[in-house]
């Protein structure tokens, strides 16, 4: 997942179902030896900063905010 530094959406959702299973990918599209937590390298949503992490899990979202909106999209 990469996360744009300024998100309009925010989903929120139990960090320990995914916990055991995530890791942070390395840089320059996972080539390079170090780890980029925010990234810089190639940024896929806009001019990048922003955080990202890799897991293979399925994340199940409690409730979707816009942040310009307001707009709450609950899910059971």
């Amino acid at each position: 997942m990469q996360l744009p530094k300024k998100p309009t959406w925010v989903a929120e959702f139990d960090g320990n179902q995914i916990l055991s299973d995530v890791r942070l990918p390395n840089g320059k599209y996972l080539t390079a030896e170090y780890k980029e937590v925010l990234c810089k390298s190639y940024p896929d949503l806009g001019d990048g900063g922003g955080s990202q992490f890799i897991t293979n899990s399925p994340i199940k979202i409690k409730r979707l905010i816009n942040l310009e909106t307001g707009e709450v999209i609950n899910f059971k």
